[in-house]
């Protein structure tokens, strides 16, 4: 009895199937807790004493049979080590079927934990599914991200451009406002010049008018010089018609 373990034999059965590197960790403790209580009561010192009180005794009484020729007194003791042999024959009974119900529920917490060693390597089996799946959804969302990155690129080369063009235009712009500017000095100038010109013609033709006015104010003046001069040519011409009638009467008054 003492050179058996059956809960060390039990234990080291149950995942002898098993491959290696695959065991659950979680279902251990279980086995471990069984396996120490079914070693537990194996290895209690009641129970050893008497499995071999029940041998030692069985022997005893085999021998005692062989010795029909003994006393009474030995007799006695031999029915005395027999009743001694059956109870102990009972208790160790009694023990074995505490023994077989406690390999039964470790038998039960062996599949139990087997079961949950095949949950727990369908989880694992899902969980490496999920995070494959996961590893390709990451290296798509990284090439996507890559994509974006050169299309990023490219907008950022576009923009620069449109930024140097905008950039050249608004160079271009400047020398035409420049000369906008010079040249709206120039109309300004011209303007001026012009204003000018226009204040030197009025003031010509002001100095023109004048000049008109002086002129018609002389004809005015040689027109009166011209009637006085008529005039004074009739009164001229009237003098000598005068004359010469007088000068007719004073013949004709000599004459007379």
């Amino acid at each position: 009895m003492a050179s058996v373990d059956p809960p060390r034999m039990l234990g080291e059965g149950f995942f002898a199937d098993a491959p290696a590197g695959r065991r659950d960790l979680s279902a251990e403790p279980k086995l471990q807790n069984a396996h120490n209580r079914l070693s537990d009561r194996m290895a209690h010192p009641f129970i050893v004493f008497l499995c071999q009180q029940t041998m030692n005794e069985g022997v005893g009484v085999t021998s005692s049979q062989s010795r029909s020729g003994q006393a009474t007194a030995e007799r006695s003791q031999e029915a005395s080590a027999r009743q001694r042999y059956e109870d102990a024959n009972t208790f160790a009974h009694l023990a074995v079927s505490e023994m077989q119900r406690d390999l039964q529920r470790v038998e039960d917490q062996a599949r139990m934990a087997q079961q949950d060693a095949q949950a727990s390597r369908q989880l694992a089996q899902h969980a490496r599914s999920a995070a494959q799946q996961a590893q390709n959804q990451a290296r798509q969302a990284q090439s996507q991200a890559q994509q974006a990155q050169g299309q990023a690129q490219q907008t950022q080369n576009l923009l620069q451009q449109a930024q140097n063009q905008a950039q050249q235009a608004q160079s271009e712009a400047q020398q035409a406002n420049q000369r906008a500017q010079q040249a709206h000095a120039q109309v300004q100038q011209a303007q001026n010049q012009m204003q000018q010109a226009q204040n030197e013609a009025q003031q010509a033709n002001q100095r023109a008018q004048q000049a008109q006015e002086r002129a018609d104010q002389a004809n005015q003046q040689a027109q009166q010089a011209d009637d006085q001069a008529q005039q004074a040519h009739n009164m001229a011409q009237q003098a000598q018609t005068d004359s010469a009638q007088i000068r007719m009467n004073s013949r004709q008054f000599q004459r007379a």
